[in-house]
């Protein structure tokens, strides 16, 4: 017969189960448990002896510790589902609050200008100009300040009109603040207001889907001339894919590029990082949750820019941050243009960092677009 016994001792009492395993009752286990006293100790002589007592009491003082161990255990692993829990809200909360940054820029107007000195239209700076509104089919409105300047072409020339496109988060009144350069070599300058941005009422910015067939639209209604576009960021970009979707023989002279960039999605995670913010995998659902509500960052790639079909002149800081100096070498070299990489600008100061280069290098592409218009006297006469 085979016996195996526990004993738990309080003060004056053991608590003794005896589990007993007989031949006659194989393969079963009987347990008798009952309280005795210390007094009644010595009768159990033949079953306990002190050293089994012992092993006993060390058996107990294991499963204490086991229990405890589960214990932490299960402390543990509700504390790290709860850290989880929070992990994942917060990833959902800062991914909405990047959409709608996205989708809702801080919007530059006058008040922004007036706070930061700069000026608020064209007459600040001394510049006589119309204000008119591009209405567009699906009931948004383009907000346009039509400049005319000084300068009279010859009869050789043709008349060159600058389209300046802002970027992200930006309006027209910054697009100001980089016209004047251009303002002795041009007929006309035209400054506007991205959807979601600036002055445009009642819309949200799609990032640039759509704002190249605003873009197409605006130089149909400016009318007679040619036209070089100016485009910084995401206005870059938006300026490139809308030559690109242009019939041939357009009146599109030539593109200025500031910072463009061929990817949106790596621009994002620059912007981010410059600012200081997270970026994946918060971007990445981001995108998601974008595409999800219908809204296609607008991005480039080398098939946009071969079908461009005019000169191309990049301009772009060393130090940007937020649009890859390698993504502005890609563009320029794909349309065959000409890039000026601006040591210690970047990504919003190329144009200020040494202002008198910058005027040389807007300058001398200017007068090649006047030299190419003059060069095809017959397109000049079917475009003025």
């Amino acid at each position: 017969m085979r016996e195996a016994s526990s004993i738990w001792c309080a003060i004056d009492q053991v608590e003794y189960t005896r589990c007993t395993t007989t031949p006659s009752n194989a393969g079963h286990m009987s347990s008798v448990t009952v309280m005795i006293t210390s007094a009644e100790l010595p009768s159990l002589s033949d079953d306990f002896t002190p050293g089994s007592v012992a092993n006993m009491i060390a058996i107990d003082r294991s499963f204490h510790r086991c229990a405890l161990c589960c214990g932490y255990t299960l402390f543990m692993a509700g504390l790290l589902t709860l850290m989880a829990i929070a992990f994942g809200l917060l990833i959902v909360v800062l991914t909405g609050l990047l959409v709608h940054q996205m989708r809702h820029p801080p919007r530059h107007t006058a008040g922004y200008a007036v706070a930061r000195g700069l000026a608020c239209d064209p007459s600040d700076i001394h510049l006589a100009f119309e204000e008119w509104r591009l209405e567009r089919p699906d009931g948004e409105t383009v907000p346009v300040w039509e400049i005319k300047t000084d300068r009279r072409p010859s009869d050789d020339e043709c008349r060159l009109t600058g389209v300046f496109v802002h970027g992200w988060g930006h309006s027209r009144i910054d697009a100001l603040a980089r016209v004047e350069p251009f303002v002795p070599l041009l007929d006309r300058i035209v400054l506007y207001d991205l959807r979601g941005h600036g002055e445009a009422q009642h819309s949200s910015s799609r990032l640039g889907q759509r704002d190249d067939d605003d873009l197409v639209e605006l130089i149909h209604r400016l009318g007679d001339g040619r036209f070089v576009l100016v485009g910084h960021s995401m206005g870059a970009v938006i300026a490139i894919r809308a030559v690109g979707r242009m019939a041939a023989g357009h009146r599109i002279a030539g593109v200025i590029a500031y910072g463009p960039y061929c990817a949106f999605d790596v621009s994002l995670r620059g912007r981010l990082r410059v600012a200081g913010f997270p970026t994946r995998p918060i971007t990445d659902l981001a995108l998601l949750t974008l595409r999800c509500i219908g809204v296609t960052p607008l991005s480039l790639d080398e098939r946009d820019v071969a079908r461009m079909n005019c000169p191309l002149l990049v301009i772009h800081g060393r130090a940007d941050g937020v649009s890859p100096i390698g993504h502005a070498r890609r563009l320029a070299s794909a349309a065959g243009g000409q890039l000026e990489e601006i040591e210690g600008a970047g990504h919003l100061d190329p144009h200020t960092v040494d202002a008198d280069q910058h005027a040389e290098i807007v300058r001398r592409f200017l007068e090649r677009l006047r030299g190419d218009g003059r060069s095809n006297p017959l397109q000049h006469a079917q475009q003025t």
